[in-house]
């Protein structure tokens, strides 16, 4: 009997927007001469993002530039005259800045991907930023400047929308938006949060990647659909947020249904310049669709013409290494993650799906040393503990597998796999009853997990309780009924209760299925076929 364990591999699928390579590169920046001083929203039909917007009365300006050429890497900078007061990493173009009546503060909309929080809020005393975009503010490791104090947008503004406004669904919430507007006085600055529901239940597909044992771990994809005239019901959420001090917090706000989208929403989709408008990133997005309907062939086509037209976008290093190596390609997989990372990709997931190929490779010092990169970057990331927990396993530091399977548990307690993984290591260091235990859990949280019945039936087996385990040993089968594994498990089960033919027919089903499997062959020498 062999147990058995699972890898996952994290199948983040990055968005072209995120990339921002075609936003980047479709067409040259605006000039500087195209700036607009003290610029104020309003309907454009030939509108285009400025490279710089200064304050009315020129004291002060900000502007979005890329770093030395490199179009992927942007910096926002806030200067007064000559002197710079702050500087961030970014990416994206400016849609709007906005100046506090008393030139004490900046509000700042900085278009950075399809959707999401576009909201900078810059103090001009001392460059601090009192509110960034919710994903920098994380990835800097910041994640309170990402948030408006007392906003709650995910918890109780959507409840009050989905309350007040049945059609919108929960699962139905396509895209967010976090706008700056203006200033309604010195310290009050108003702020759009504008969601997007479909009309319709969301579509999805999925993807599959194989672990090393040929297990395979699934990941759900949402086909969604943006743009210019984007069906679905827009919620716009009017906030007046006060500003005092290094902190913004939010005072009220008001909800309101709309059959459109705004005009905020209307320019961040529709500036042609940065919207599908470069040959690269027609190829990523074809990739993409296609590695969401599962053409995986297709989508690998895709991204390597978008490579040709663009060599220097690790995103799409990285998503053609994912698709490799759920089509088993591991060499190709890891010569892709190699490209991303070494062309500046300092994502955790890339790491994690690094380490999981080379693990799958047998290269499990490097597999380690990957997912410790990854613990670096995301050390709440709970699938690189959980994986390296499996690395360690394999290397039988057993007690290095069970500490990193805990922290793994604290960061996702209904994660089934690591439970079950966590037993195996525990079986393996003789605590048969903390490994029923585990095993126990796993099951519960998901019923379908053939592995967990498996092993719980192996571990009542060596407590030499064959007749209790025997239950569990059907259930692995009923559900793998293609793994030998768990025919095995059964067979030496039925052998201990003296089911001598039950026995030899499973050994016999083992072997087929995996014709070089000892324990098979041991147990029919036993019973004397």
């Amino acid at each position: 009997m062999k147990h058995t364990t699972s890898l996952l591999i994290v199948l983040s699928i990055i968005n072209s927007s995120v990339a921002c390579g075609g936003e980047a590169t479709a067409t040259p920046e605006p000039s500087a001469s195209e700036s607009a001083a003290g610029k104020e929203s309003s309907a454009q039909t030939e509108w285009k993002p400025s490279t710089e917007l200064c304050s009315p009365d020129h004291e002060y300006c900000v502007k979005i530039v890329a770093k030395a050429q490199d179009v992927d890497h942007r910096e926002l900078i806030v200067s007064s005259k000559a002197r710079v007061l702050a500087k961030f990493p970014t990416f994206g173009y400016l849609m709007d800045a906005f100046w506090s009546p008393d030139n004490k503060y900046v509000a700042i909309s900085n278009r950075r991907a399809n959707a999401g929080d576009y909201l900078w809020v810059i103090s001009l005393s001392n460059g601090a930023a009192l509110k960034m975009p919710d994903d920098l503010a994380t990835e800097m490791g910041k994640k309170n400047l990402g948030h408006i104090s007392g906003d709650d947008p995910w918890g109780k503004t959507v409840k009050e929308v989905t309350t007040r406004f049945t059609e919108c669904a929960h699962d139905r919430l396509d895209h967010n938006f976090l706008f700056a507007q203006g200033w309604e006085s010195a310290s009050d600055l108003l702020v759009l949060e504008e969601l997007q529901f479909s009309n319709e239940p969301p579509q999805s597909a999925t993807i599959t990647a194989p672990g090393p044992d040929g297990k395979s771990v699934t990941r759900s994809v949402t086909l969604g659909f943006y743009g210019p005239g984007a069906p679905g019901i827009w919620i716009a959420v009017n906030k007046t947020c006060r500003v005092t001090g290094n902190k913004i917090a939010l005072k009220r706000q008001t909800i309101e249904k709309h059959e459109h989208s705004s005009e905020f929403v209307n320019r961040a989709w529709t500036y042609g310049a940065y919207w599908m408008k470069s040959p690269a990133e027609d190829f990523f997005t074809s990739a993409q669709a296609k590695q969401a309907k599962g053409d995986l062939d297709g989508a690998i086509a895709d991204y390597s013409r978008s490579l040709e037209l663009e060599p220097k976008n690790s995103y799409t290093y990285y998503n053609r290494g994912n698709i490799k190596q759920a089509k088993g390609d591991l060499n190709g997989a890891i010569s892709d993650y190699n490209s991303a990372i070494e062309l500046g990709l300092q994502y955790a997931d890339a790491y994690n799906n690094r380490g999981n190929a080379k693990g799958a490779k047998g290269d499990l010092d490097g597999a380690i040393t990957d997912f410790n990169r990854a613990l670096e970057l995301n050390p709440k990331h709970a699938y690189a503990y959980h994986n390296r927990g499996l690395a360690e396993q394999a290397k039988a530091n057993l007690g290095g597998a069970i500490s990193d399977y805990n922290s793994a548990i604290e960061l996702d307690p209904k994660y089934a796999n690591t439970y079950a993984d966590r037993g195996v290591a525990k079986q393996a260091k003789g605590d048969l009853d903390g490994a029923i235990t585990d095993y126990d859990r796993a099951i519960e949280l998901d019923p379908k997990l053939a592995d967990a019945y498996n092993n719980r039936a192996w571990a009542n087996h060596e407590k030499g309780e064959d007749a209790k385990g025997l239950p569990d040993a059907e259930e692995a089968v009923a559900l793998a009924p293609k793994d030998a594994n768990s025919i095995e498990t059964r067979a030496e089960i039925y052998e201990k209760l003296g089911q001598h033919d039950k026995a030899v027919a499973d050994y016999r089903a083992a072997l087929k299925l995996n014709p070089n499997m000892k324990e098979a062959q041991g147990g029919l020498k036993r019973l004397g076929e």
